[in-house]
């Protein structure tokens, strides 16, 4: 069964802040919407595979 990933605020604002800048240097979405699309199925990848990620010592993550 897959997990759920929940972006917390911090990590919300960021990725915008990363569309952001790439929309102004490139003068087009295209890239940010790439580089979101790969964001996402990271993110569903590790919502499956759990423990691929790097361990923490931080509970929770």
């Amino acid at each position: 069964m897959a997990r759920q990933i929940i972006w917390s605020k911090r990590a919300q604002e960021d990725r915008k802040c990363i569309f952001s800048y790439w929309n102004k240097r490139n003068k087009s979405v295209l890239y940010s919407k790439k580089l979101n699309r790969l964001i996402i199925e990271a993110a569903e990848l590790l919502a499956i595979h759990p423990k691929i990620g790097r361990e923490s010592n931080k509970e929770n993550i």
